[in-house]
C-alpha cells in the first residue's frame, strides 16, 4: 500500500492517496484481527468502539491516519505536510501487526477467522482477538 500511495503522490493526486490510504489500513486492520464491523458502522465510531488497547500501536497510528483522511474525505485540504503523513503510514505497516498480513503464509486468527464475512465489505457485531 505505501508504494501505490506514494505513486499517486507522486503524480500529485495528495487526496486521492489519503483516502486510498485510510481505506486499505482499515480493511487490513479488519483483515488482521478478523473483525466484524456493523453495516452502521462509521470510520469513527470504528476509532471509537473497534480499537482496542490490545492492538497496540495500532490503536494510536490508525486513529493519526485517520486525521488525515477525514478533511479530505469530505473535500477539505489537506491538513499538514504531506511527509507527516507518509511518515505515518509507514510505521503503520512496519510497527503494528497489519504489516504481517502480506506476508507469504499468513492465516488471520480469531473467532471469523473461517468466516467469508470477515473481509470488506461484509460486517457484523463482534470484535475478533489479535492474532
Amino acid at each position: 500500500m505505501v508504494e501505490r500511495t506514494r505513486e499517486l503522490l507522486a503524480k500529485g493526486e495528495v487526496a486521492a492517496a489519503i483516502r486510498g490510504a485510510f481505506r486499505a489500513a482499515f480493511h487490513d486492520t479488519v483483515r488482521a484481527y478478523s473483525l466484524t464491523v456493523p453495516v452502521a458502522c462509521t470510520d469513527r465510531r470504528f476509532m471509537t468502539e473497534l480499537l482496542r488497547p490490545d492492538m497496540g500501536k495500532l490503536a494510536t497510528l490508525l486513529p493519526e491516519l485517520y486525521r488525515w483522511y477525514e478533511p479530505v474525505r469530505y473535500g477539505r485540504s489537506v491538513p499538514g505536510d504531506v511527509h507527516a503523513f507518509v511518515e505515518t503510514l509507514e510505521r503503520l505497516y512496519a510497527e503494528t501487526s497489519i504489516g504481517t498480513i502480506y506476508r507469504r503464509g499468513y492465516q488471520p486468527s480469531g473467532p471469523n477467522a473461517d468466516s467469508p464475512f470477515t473481509s470488506w465489505p461484509y460486517r457484523s457485531n463482534s470484535p475478533g482477538s489479535p492474532p
